[in-house]
């Protein structure tokens, strides 16, 4: 701070030489960094520091992770297995690049969120913050945070879920498609709720309405339960995938895909016994309902706003459901 108050009081240009990089960057208004008598890069302390020219600079002024990637195009590096967005632009298609990345610029979150997985081997306490390095696939990243992670926990993302991502991309079309087919399939849901009401009132007493229509409505309510349930307490977090989403939103499982797996399963359940008496309708009801099962399930995997495992994790709930009220039926009608 004196040689800067001297500088400014005399307005003399000053050359410091130092190896000092925390002086350097503080002190100076142009930085030149020489290596064995060559000037490896002249620009100002921002410039140095997040736009190295190479990796001795990158290394010398500063901490670094220095990984082997491929610039892809302008703005689109890989490394780790992932492409990634990046500032730097002019090199040749696919040409080999030294990827820097600041160990303060790295984020340590959950599974969900990140876009790889590693291991933490060593947490350092620095005062102000942590010094944590995380073996990704070998490569021991360095990592600078305020936020505390146990030695030997991991973090990151599994890379199922961004590899299934990066494959089909966003495409709002389906999207917008399997929301049409939900819409569908509650009233399909409700056409069924329709046959439990007009048996009861014809029937004149609930016990005597099907025992099949009557637990459906068990499980429509137990569905909607967790429906609410995922969509209100959240499970964890992902990045928003939605074309210029930004932060996070809940995640898992998707509730789209559960709702309609549940009311389309017991569909071609019950189509097989109130459309029995034509196999003619039967067989157009159960194409009918397996396509619509199938657009749904797959449309929302192309459609690229949610997870591959969130999808999964909706059929696999959806599937313990409909077992249930099978269960539930076989069980009620055999102590009959």
């Amino acid at each position: 701070q004196e040689l800067k108050s001297i500088q400014k009081a005399t307005g003399i240009t000053f050359i410091f030489v130092t190896h000092d990089q925390e002086e350097a960057l503080s002190m100076s208004d142009t930085i030149v960094v020489m290596s064995d008598g060559r000037i490896q890069q002249i620009g100002t302390p921002t410039d140095i520091y997040n736009e190295p020219k190479n990796a001795f600079v990158a290394d010398f002024i500063g901490e670094s992770n220095i990984v082997d990637g491929i610039m892809r195009e302008d703005f689109k590096v890989t490394f780790s297995g992932h492409t990634f967005e990046c500032v730097d632009k002019g090199f040749e298609k696919n040409e080999p690049v030294d990827v820097v990345v600041r160990p303060e610029d790295v984020d340590i979150v959950p599974l969900e969120k990140g876009m790889l997985q590693g291991l933490i081997t060593s947490v350092t306490f620095m005062g102000v913050h942590y010094e944590i390095i995380v073996d990704i696939n070998g490569f021991k990243w360095m990592i600078q945070t305020t936020d505390y992670c146990a030695e030997g926990s991991e973090i990151g993302l599994s890379k199922l879920n961004v590899a299934i991502h990066d494959l089909f991309g966003v495409h709002m079309a389906w999207y917008k498609i399997t929301n049409i087919l939900g819409y569908l399939a509650i009233l399909i849901g409700l056409g069924f709720a329709a046959i439990g009401g007009l048996q009861l009132i014809y029937r004149r007493s609930i016990l005597k309405v099907d025992k099949e229509i009557l637990l459906l409505g068990a499980l429509y309510v137990v569905t909607v339960i967790f429906y609410i349930l995922f969509e209100k307490v959240v499970v964890n977090y992902r990045p928003i995938l939605m074309p210029d989403g930004e932060g996070l939103e809940a995640s898992f499982p998707s509730s789209h895909t559960m709702l309609s797996c549940v009311i389309l399963g017991s569909g071609l359940q019950l189509v097989k016994k109130y459309a029995q008496k034509s196999k003619t309708v039967q067989l157009v009801l159960t194409v009918i309902f397996a396509v619509m099962l199938a657009l749904i399930v797959a449309g929302r995997l192309l459609s690229g706003v949610h997870w591959f495992t969130d999808i999964i994790g909706g059929i696999l709930l959806s599937v313990a459901l409909l077992n249930a009220w099978e269960g539930a039926v076989k069980l009620w009608k055999s102590r009959k």
